[in-house]
């Protein structure tokens, strides 16, 4: 017997660019850490709904452009209250949008990325 495993497909249109017009022009060679994809995901699809999270209240939904501008709020409040970069930092959240911004926001590459702008 022989089990049939389903095709499991990405979740951004970054990473499934061959399935989008035009996907296969993205500079994705030039990625050096995290922010670079949100910043790309911003920058072609300022529009496109990135994040839909109906089961929190409030509901989100929110744009690259959006979920980007959010990420980069949460990294600069760990900056305005004296976090550094080098820090370790727990996240314990549920599974939200809420939670994605503070995981990227935290990390590392985006936390010094923002710190040096």
């Amino acid at each position: 017997m022989q089990l049939e495993h389903p095709l499991r497909r990405k979740c951004s249109p970054l990473l499934e660019s061959v399935l989008l017009p035009g996907g296969s022009d993205l500079n994705v060679h030039e990625w050096k850490a995290v922010p670079d994809i949100w910043r790309t995901a911003a920058e072609k699809y300022p529009d496109l709904v990135a994040v839909i999270d109906p089961y929190h209240e409030p509901p989100t939904e929110w744009t690259y452009t959006q979920l980007e501008q959010e990420i980069l709020d949460f990294s600069q409040g760990l900056r305005a209250i004296g976090v550094a970069p080098d820090e370790k930092l727990a996240l314990f959240a549920d599974n939200s949008c809420r939670w994605l911004v503070a995981d990227q926001g935290n990390t590392p590459f985006f936390f010094v990325f923002r710190c040096a702008l």
